[in-house]
């Protein structure tokens, strides 16, 4: 089995004010942090979907991280879903895709490590962290539930309605807070992220 990260930067962060992929913690972008969970994790290589108006700077980030490949949405008002429609195609021929949000930046490289324990053990199309109780992000979607998310209409569908239609769904226990953490603004920001 073979396992790729996605990671979706393509939102312009205005409620941020500033660029959340360039964010800095603990001396790295919150690009890095997210990047290195996937491939300590277990990920191979990692898939960045970019777009206006960041897309220049975030590809100058990814110079540092060899194993990644980048590929731009030129429609980023369609959300989430778009960016993972146009990301998965690179993805190929992995047996699974790990996607990571931007907004949660502290995620552990062993929640990774035990989304794709769980697939490699009892597969499920999505696999998500579960902490306290609620799912939260990063999740894996098998290839096989790749055709369903390639084919919904972006206009119309969700990137969380077309998952909640996989044909099998898990849940993985994970000792990591972070992965609830969903940073939208700078209020939501903890204080040593706001600099």
């Amino acid at each position: 089995m073979t396992f790729v990260g996605i990671v979706l930067t393509a939102g312009a962060s205005l409620r941020m004010g500033r660029c959340k992929a360039l964010l800095h913690r603990d001396g790295k972008t919150w690009l890095d942090h997210g990047i290195d969970a996937l491939t300590t994790g277990g990920c191979e290589r990692v898939v960045v979907v970019v777009a206006e108006p960041h897309a220049g700077a975030i590809l100058e980030t990814l110079a540092a991280h060899p194993a990644t490949t980048s590929v731009n949405n030129p429609e980023p008002e369609l959300g989430p879903l778009r960016s993972l429609q146009l990301a998965l195609p690179l993805a190929k021929p992995a047996t699974a895709a790990l996607v990571a949000l931007i907004d949660h930046p502290g995620v552990r490289w062993q929640t990774v490590a035990a989304l794709i324990e769980h697939y490699r053990t009892r597969p499920s199309a999505v696999v998500k962290p579960e902490y306290q109780g609620r799912a939260g992000h990063p999740f894996l979607v098998g290839a096989d539930a790749w055709a369903r998310v390639l084919s919904a209409d972006p206009t119309h569908d969700s990137m969380r309605s077309v998952l909640r239609r996989a044909s099998s769904y898990a849940r993985v226990q994970v000792n990591d807070a972070a992965v609830l953490q969903d940073f939208d603004d700078v209020q939501s920001l903890p204080d040593d992220d706001r600099t």
